[in-house]
C-alpha cells in the first residue's frame, strides 16, 4: 500500500517541539506548498522527489526520497533548521517511528545535506538549505492486519 509520505513526513515534523513553534529552529513549521512573506522565520517546503514500493507479503513497504527546503530570511536561520532537522533523522535511523497517524517509518537513510541553493532570482526567500532523505514507510493499518 503507498504512503502519503509528505503529509507523513509533514505530521512528524509538526509534531516535534524540539524543533517547531516560536524560538525553535523550525519556527513556522513544515508545509506542502510556499509559504506567502513568511517575516517571522523559516519554515520547511517538502516534497517527495523519488520513490518506489517494494511490496512483498510480509511487509509491504514504500520508500519515498523527500527533499525538505527550508527557507529563511537569513543564512544562519535557514542553515540552523536544516542541521536541527538532519540530526533528528539521524536519530530514526533503524527505529520505527510512528509519522502522524497513517505511516510507520522504519528507518532513514541515506541522508543528504544540508545543502545551501541559491534562491536569489526568485520571488521566494533568498536563503535556503535543502535536507534529502530515503524514508521507508509503512501504512500503520498494515502493521495491524
Amino acid at each position: 500500500m503507498a504512503v502519503d509520505a509528505e503529509g507523513a513526513v509533514r505530521e512528524w515534523l509538526n509534531a516535534r517541539a524540539d524543533l517547531v513553534g516560536p524560538g525553535r529552529p523550525i519556527p513556522l513549521g513544515a508545509h506542502l506548498t510556499y509559504l506567502r512573506s513568511p517575516g517571522k522565520g523559516t519554515y520547511a517546503y517538502l516534497q517527495v522527489v523519488a520513490g518506489s514500493r517494494a511490496l512483498s507479503a510480509e511487509r509491504p513497504v514504500h520508500a519515498a526520497r523527500v527533499s525538505a527546503m527550508f527557507h529563511g530570511t537569513t543564512r544562519e536561520t535557514s542553515a540552523r533548521a536544516a542541521v536541527a532537522y538532519a540530526t533528528a533523522l539521524e536519530a530514526l535511523e533503524g527505529f520505527p517511528t510512528a509519522m502522524g497517524a497513517g505511516a510507520i517509518c522504519h528507518t532513514v537513510a541515506d541522508i543528504s545535506g544540508p545543502l545551501a541553493t541559491d534562491e536569489h532570482e526568485s520571488n521566494r526567500e533568498q536563503f535556503v538549505y535543502v535536507v534529502d532523505a530515503d524514508f521507508y514507510l509503512s501504512a500503520a493499518a498494515d502493521l495491524t492486519a
